[in-house]
């Protein structure tokens, strides 16, 4: 499957499938899928900028707008996940998931889908360690920390994640804390030098993401936020008696080679002595807590920085952590009181019959804004299991399911420079993930929206037999009764020690589609929303989207409880 990944949008959707469209046509090539990492900026009319945690400055329309009212439609399925400058308020509609406009679906606050059968999981938000432990209490209108505290990611939804089976690709806006380390140091520091006190400290990147990607070993992980490319390869190395999450610290593998697909950059920063600066920075044997965001000038400046802890391998704990890139608007935080940030729980130890070492690699990709001459967008492959039988077209399009997984500083073996003009574009057939499902019925006791107070999780050995218990209630009642049961559920890799993520039988899919249906719930700019009104909040929409996905999974629905 050939993925397109872009980082931060920013709402400049015209110019990303514009893109998209030149990189398609140079190379001769279709694109499958393309993934955002956050900042997508949903805004459908004026009022939802008022729901934005931005200056005013800031608050621009965007064109958004246009793909949600029907004006114009994505031209490629495309995946998105929120960052920290989103339209809250709308993003809160489809907490568990759906529709934005046709062709774009949100992940959700976090969530895992399976794209032709390949494993698309990933998290929206950014880390605030004040934020990290508590419940989901956000309710419109939003007063300004209100604002800020519904986009920080949650212990609930790391550990949630954290028992999914192995994904092919996670998505996240936050950097994992202490990932420069694994990558060309010396060259992120040339472009970025500002970033150097925050290494040294640990703050660059989120703690509570390192040791979900320690646990989950994705083959790729991708993220923007802090708007420079970056690439940088985890090797996770594991002895049958060890449990995976405690792979010990790779040595970082730098990577220089160009590549054709990604767009040309100007590095206008002064590069100093960029070697002597990274030799000056050692991986901290206990990394600091984590202020992640980006900073433009605005804000969320924190008044006490909280010592620090390792990130999430077990029994770590991480201290408050701002994780927010800030622009020049966002209010000051009273100092928290330390948080604890649990480990994530971690999946059991490999069965005997596993080979005495087991090596994996998570290749990460971390990508800029979209503004010309900035590295934004890049194209690779990946093998999925049976494209051929998941996937529609209306042509005989070459699938790239043959074709070994790429780098991004790779261009395609399977381009075809014969041709005159790129193969139809295939449409991939999105699918719940069935251990998602799970997890979600599983967990949902503890999903809290109506106080910050959050109970205390249970612990991994029951959680992952409660997750399996919710596992037979999807295969009998979802895909069972869906007619998706001609395989037995052992076709589908559950969280217990599967090495791969990706899905191979069609007939073990449960479509999106079946399920959720995009419904306009506020208006595109109109007299209502961009007349006198336009600088108030909207009031909470109902989503039909979120209805029918409590109803299919027999969950209350939470996410419009007393709203």
């Amino acid at each position: 499957m050939r993925i397109a990944v872009e980082g931060c949008c920013h709402g400049e959707l015209d110019s990303i499938y514009a893109e998209l469209a030149r990189l398609e046509s140079i190379n001769n090539y279709t694109v499958d899928l393309l993934i955002i990492c956050g900042d997508f900026q949903a805004i459908r009319n004026s009022q939802d900028l008022q729901c934005m945690a931005v200056p005013n400055k800031y608050k621009v329309l965007g064109e958004f707008h246009k793909y949600y009212t029907g004006e114009k439609v994505a031209p490629v399925l495309t995946i998105v996940i929120g960052g920290n400058h989103e339209a809250s308020n709308y993003l809160w509609e489809l907490y568990h998931g759906g529709w934005l406009a046709p062709n774009m679906y949100f992940l959700g606050h976090a969530g895992s889908v399976l794209v032709d059968g390949l494993r698309v999981s990933g998290i929206s938000g950014i880390f605030k360690g004040h934020d990290f432990g508590t419940g989901h209490p956000e309710r419109l209108p939003y007063d300004q920390s209100s604002m800020r505290s519904i986009y920080h990611t949650r212990e609930f939804d790391i550990r949630r994640l954290s028992l999914l089976p192995s994904p092919d690709v996670f998505v996240s806006h936050d950097w994992p804390q202490n990932i420069a380390y694994h990558g060309d140091l010396r060259g992120l520091l040339r472009r970025k030098r500002f970033f150097e006190a925050d290494i040294k400290s640990g703050r660059l990147g989120s703690p509570p993401l390192m040791g979900l990607l320690q646990t989950l070993q994705p083959k790729w992980w991708f993220a923007a936020h802090l708007h420079v490319r970056f690439e940088a390869s985890v090797v996770h190395e594991t002895a049958p008696a060890e449990d995976p999450s405690n792979a010990q610290n790779p040595a970082h593998v730098p990577v220089s080679s160009s590549n054709p697909d990604e767009i040309a950059i100007e590095d206008d920063d002064d590069e100093g002595d960029e070697a002597e600066v990274a030799a000056s920075i050692a991986p901290p044997s206990a990394p600091s807590n984590n202020p992640d965001e980006i900073v433009m000038a605005d804000a969320d400046a924190d008044a006490v920085e909280q010592p620090s802890a390792p990130p999430l391998p077990p029994q770590a704990r991480a201290k408050a952590n701002p994780d927010e890139i800030m622009l020049d608007d966002e209010e000051e935080d009273v100092a928290p009181a330390p948080v604890a940030v649990p480990a994530a729980p971690h999946p059991p130890a490999p069965t005997s019959n596993l080979p005495p070492r087991i090596i994996r690699e998570t290749k990460f990709l971390a990508l800029d804004k979209c503004l010309p001459k900035r590295q934004f967008l890049e194209v690779i492959e990946i093998d999925v299991p049976s494209t051929s039988s998941l996937s529609t077209s209306s042509s005989q399009a070459a699938s790239s399911s043959s074709q070994p997984e790429q780098s991004p500083s790779q261009p395609s073996s399977s381009m075809d420079t014969t041709s005159t003009s790129p193969p139809q574009r295939r449409t991939p057939t999105l699918a719940f993930d069935p251990e998602w499902l799970a997890i979600t019925r599983a967990f949902h006791p503890w999903f809290n929206t109506t106080s910050k107070l959050q109970r205390g999780f249970p612990g991994e050995e029951e959680a992952r037999a409660m997750v399996a218990k919710e596992r037979e209630w999807v295969e009998v009642n979802l895909i069972k009764a869906s007619g998706g049961g001609g395989e037995s559920s052992d076709s589908i890799p559950s969280a217990g020690g599967a090495v791969s993520g990706s899905v191979k039988h069609e007939q073990r899919l449960l479509k999106v589609e079946d399920v959720q249906v995009f419904e306009k719930t506020a208006p595109g700019p109109c007299a209502e929303t961009e007349g006198a009104n336009r600088n108030r909040q909207p009031p909470h929409y109902p989503n039909p989207q979120t209805v029918a996905f409590c109803k299919m999974l027999g969950i209350e629905d939470k996410v419009n409880m007393g709203r």
